[in-house]
């Protein structure tokens, strides 16, 4: 399922502009500061899993290494859409 739900391992997450119409700039701020939140949040666990799927190929336990390195790419994508749309509010 591409888009913004689901998994999009494989495919390419098409980047949603942010509606900011007739927004006001007290608006924007807030929200960049909410979206400024869930992309550290996304690289903080997208960190950790990756250090969780080296560790697991490391032990032998492939398969547990290429599911975490999934969850981890789903995270980093999720980290790429919100600093995407932080940088739009912050416009």
């Amino acid at each position: 399922m591409s888009g913004l739900g689901g998994s999009s391992r494989d495919d390419a997450r098409p980047f949603i502009y942010p509606n900011m119409k007739g927004m006001g700039e007290r608006e924007k701020a807030m929200r960049a500061k909410a979206e400024h939140g869930k992309a550290a949040s996304a690289q903080k666990k997208a960190m950790k899993l990756e250090s969780r799927a080296k560790r697991a190929f490391q032990s032998g336990a492939t398969s547990l290494g290429y599911v975490l390195s999934a969850k981890a790419k789903d995270k980093r994508l999720a980290y790429e859409t919100a600093s995407f749309r932080r940088s739009r509010y912050n416009k």
